[in-house]
C-alpha cells in the first residue's frame, strides 16, 4: 500500500495510515474526529455505568435501564438535530453587583438573552439570595442560586452554568461573603420518643411544603430532640402554621417546639 491514499472515512482527500492500525488510512481531520469519538464514547460509557449502577441499587431492572437508555438517546438525538442548547439550564454570561442589587445576564441560545435581578432584604427587589451551590470540577460548572421570594413568601432556585473562568470569577466576586439578609431560623422539637425515627425527615418535608428551605438537620435520640435549620421569613402566621403542622405530623406537644434565630455560615 502506498504511504498516501484516499481517506477511508471521507474519501475526499488523501490521508496516511494510522500509527495504531496500518490498514486504515485517514486524513488529518478524520483522524482527529476518530480520536475525539473514542474519548467521548469512553467518557459516556463510564457515565452510563455509574448511572446504571445507582439505578440498579435502587431496584430498577436491567431491561428497564436498557429501554430508558434508548428513549433518552432518542431525545438527545432530537435535541442535537434541532440545534437546541444542550443544557437544561441557561448559561451565565455576566454578573454585576450595584450596591445591594445583584444583576445576572443569562442566555439559553445566541438570540435569547435576559436579565435576572436580586437584592438585599431591605431593598425593593422581590428576590433575595441566601445560598449558592456549585457542582463540577472540570469543564462547565453548574450553579444553583437559592433565594427567598418576598412576594410569593417562599424559597425559589435559579440554575445556570458556565465554562468561562472569568464569568465564574465575576459571579463569585458578586456573591461570596455577601449578607443579603434572609431570615435564618432553627426549629427544634423536644420530648420525642424512639418511635419518631423519621422526625427530621418529616420536619424537612413540612418546611419545604410550606415554602421554607431546610438545610442542616440533626436528631439526638439520647435526649429525644430533632432540629432543622431553614431559611425563610417566619413573620405573621407562617410560624404558627409551621408549629401547628409539625405538632400534628410527629405528633408532639406544640409547647415542645421552639424556633430561634440562626446564622447562615
Amino acid at each position: 500500500m502506498d504511504e498516501w491514499s484516499l481517506c477511508a472515512r471521507c474519501g475526499l482527500v488523501t490521508g496516511r495510515a494510522r500509527d495504531d492500525d496500518s490498514g486504515i488510512v485517514l486524513c488529518d481531520e478524520c483522524a482527529k474526529r476518530v480520536d475525539q469519538l473514542g474519548e467521548a464514547s469512553e467518557s459516556l460509557a463510564h457515565t452510563l455505568m455509574r448511572w446504571a449502577r445507582d439505578q440498579e441499587w435502587r431496584g430498577i431492572d436491567r431491561d428497564v435501564l436498557l429501554e430508558a437508555g434508548g428513549l433518552s438517546f432518542a431525545l438527545f438525538e432530537a435535541r442535537l438535530m434541532d440545534g437546541e442548547a444542550l443544557g437544561a439550564s441557561p448559561q451565565l454570561l455576566h454578573s454585576e453587583r450595584s450596591g445591594s442589587t445583584l444583576n445576572l445576564t443569562v442566555a439559553s441560545g445566541p438570540t435569547t438573552v435576559w436579565f435576572e435581578t436580586f437584592g438585599a432584604w431591605d431593598s425593593p427587589a422581590t428576590r433575595v439570595p441566601f445560598l449558592t451551590q456549585t457542582e463540577g470540577s472540570a469543564g462547565p460548572i453548574d450553579v444553583v442560586l437559592h433565594y427567598w421570594d418576598k412576594r410569593e413568601r417562599a424559597a425559589g432556585s435559579l440554575a445556570f452554568w458556565s465554562g468561562d473562568d472569568q464569568v465564574l470569577a465575576e459571579f463569585s466576586a458578586a456573591t461570596v461573603g455577601q449578607q443579603w439578609g434572609v431570615p435564618w431560623n432553627v426549629v427544634r422539637v423536644d420530648g420525642l420518643t424512639e418511635r419518631s425515627p423519621q422526625a427530621v425527615d418529616d420536619m424537612c418535608a413540612i418546611a419545604g411544603s410550606l415554602g421554607f428551605f431546610p438545610t442542616v438537620s440533626r436528631r439526638d435520640a439520647s435526649v429525644g430532640s430533632a432540629s432543622v435549620e431553614m431559611a425563610g421569613d417566619m413573620t405573621g402566621s407562617a410560624k404558627e402554621l409551621l408549629v401547628d403542622t409539625i405538632s400534628r405530623a410527629l405528633p408532639c406537644d406544640p409547647g415542645s417546639i421552639s424556633i430561634r434565630p440562626g446564622v447562615l455560615e
